[in-house]
């Protein structure tokens, strides 16, 4: 699959090329693993139409247009990185001075958000289908339009029915999509030039990554979309356990083994 999707996107100058590529890929895309047991498994095909639905609600909920800023901020969860890969392929941009729509996970965490004009609230629940704290505390604390992420993002169509982006709009840190589309470029050729082995001798699926482990400001967001869609596009399922289970290596070593994941932020000869 790496050799396959990089030939395709290699000329891209968009995500539009390699969000349309991702959508075909059938594999596995994104492994999450929670405490309790919890895994979330997503193939590249149900991984973008996640995203094309976020994408969908951020223009049919929140007004999104080119260049309008988008604020996450939380801990990292796989539903932070649809909503940052939502936000780029809906032409928007990491903002953390003037965002049009913030999006968090509590009520807490949410007043890290420089007053957006939309609140996204976002559960971290595996199969959450609305916001399982108190809208209602949300609402008295923002003057923002509170929305339901969990609630209103399975109506939307699977496919986005927005305008591509331009390959100039911006995306936050002084960078137009074209060049973020090239940085993602350059890392998935610097991961499909390794052979990216497990200590068995057998090939990796999937890798864990060194990303931040919070969505906390504009170059964390663009950090997490840049090494994610860059293992994706190598051939690698990217594999994420929640920062907050805060597992030991004891307890993360047979989830790795068993996803045959490699784990980059540990030195490997």
């Amino acid at each position: 699959m790496a050799e396959n999707l990089l030939s395709t996107v290699a000329n891209a100058r968009s995500f539009t090329r390699i969000f349309d590529a991702l959508a075909r890929v059938q594999t596995p895309a994104l492994i999450w693993h929670a405490r309790g047991g919890e895994r979330i498994e997503l193939s590249g095909r149900v991984f973008m139409n996640w995203v094309a639905k976020s994408a969908n609600l951020l223009v049919n909920e929140c007004e999104v247009t080119e260049e309008s800023g988008v604020q996450i901020t939380g801990p990292l969860h796989w539903r932070f990185l649809v909503l940052a890969c939502a936000t780029l392929y809906a032409g928007g941009y990491f903002d953390d001075e003037e965002p049009l729509v913030g999006a968090s996970d509590t009520t807490d965490h949410a007043q890290n958000l420089n007053n957006p004009d939309y609140l996204l609230l976002v559960d971290r629940g595996p199969l959450s289908m609305r916001y399982l704290g108190d809208l209602h505390e949300a609402e008295s604390a923002t003057d923002a339009e509170v929305i339901d992420f969990c609630a209103l993002v399975r109506s939307e169509a699977d496919q986005f029915i927005g305008l591509p982006a331009s390959t100039l709009a911006p995306v936050g840190n002084n960078l137009t999509s074209a060049e973020l589309t090239a940085q993602v470029l350059s890392r998935a050729h610097e991961h499909a030039g390794h052979d990216y082995r497990l200590p068995s001798g057998e090939r990796a699926l999937a890798l864990r990554l060194h990303l931040p482990s919070e969505f906390d400001w504009a170059p964390s967001a663009l950090t997490i979309v840049t090494e994610a869609l860059a293992c994706l596009i190598a051939g690698y399922a990217v594999f994420l356990p929640d920062p907050l289970a805060d597992f030991t290596a004891t307890e993360l070593d047979p989830l790795l083994r068993s996803e045959r994941a490699l784990d980059l932020t540990l030195d490997h000869p």
